[in-house]
């Protein structure tokens, strides 16, 4: 069973103390008891003690699912005792020379906080997640602007480059040493219908997408989108790669023999 943050009573949430995504997580609430509690939620709690609050309890909600609203809001995180951790074998050098590897489509991805200030950075780690309902997987730097401004404002684009963008990929890659505003001034950039993320024009596609959900992992944030809005090209562009450390095109394959 699972329950929704939908219930006004849960107003009287003060603070999520921890968060564990397979089983529930504990939460503290203050001036609330026991039997309104289960009359709530339709699952068994159990209580922990705990100071500072008037009438307070702990509990245990076991598979509790929040709405994206409130996962934005309160910023759940994984349990980091849930994260195995990396086989000792395997170096963060030996992994990235062979991720270098990996080819994949270049893309920008892009936000605005509440004041309008954008910010963006060139990405591949990119794809499809479902399409019922239309969504999509981007993974970011935790340090990075764009993640901090991501999971505050909730919405982000994403900005699929044709060839002759490259110098744009650059720009967002952090070679040209410009930041956050200041990476704008290359390439013709919209405010997005939906979202009002950044768009870039003249790209093979762009996705302004909604936050479903983060998930924390390691060095990185984890952003499922559901797509609002798709802006495609009209025609079809030869897409901007990248590979073994170097931007690329890709090639026709081969004509296959009489």
């Amino acid at each position: 069973m699972r329950t929704e943050y939908t219930s006004d009573r849960f107003a009287r949430l003060v603070h999520v103390v921890g968060v564990h995504h397979r089983t529930g997580f504990w939460l503290l609430l203050a001036d609330i008891d026991h039997q309104s509690l289960a009359e709530m939620t339709k699952v068994k709690f159990q209580t922990a003690c705990c100071r500072n609050w008037t009438n307070p309890c702990a509990i245990w909600i076991a598979d509790w699912t929040c709405s994206p609203e409130h996962h934005r809001k309160f910023k759940h995180k994984t349990n980091a005792k849930s994260i195995r951790k990396g086989n000792k074998n395997m170096s963060s050098e030996e992994f990235r020379a062979g991720m270098r590897k990996l080819t994949g489509g270049v893309t920008i991805i892009t936000s605005m906080d509440a004041e309008g200030n954008r910010c963006g950075l060139t990405a591949t780690a990119v794809c499809s997640l479902s399409t019922e309902p239309p969504s999509l997987l981007a993974c970011v730097n935790r340090s990075s602007s764009v993640a901090a401004v991501v999971e505050s404002s909730g919405v982000f684009a994403v900005n699929v480059l044709s060839l002759d963008q490259q110098p744009v990929a650059e720009v967002f890659a952090g070679r040209a040493g410009l930041v956050r505003e200041e990476r704008f001034a290359a390439g013709e950039w919209i405010k997005g219908i939906i979202t009002g993320a950044p768009v870039l024009s003249q790209t093979c596609v762009s996705f302004e997408c909604e936050i479903a959900e983060v998930k924390e992992f390691g060095t990185h944030l984890i952003l499922i989108g559901t797509v609002a809005k798709t802006h495609c090209a009209p025609e079809d562009d030869n897409p901007l790669i990248y590979g073994n450390g170097a931007f690329l095109t890709a090639a026709a394959p081969p004509q296959a023999a009489a």
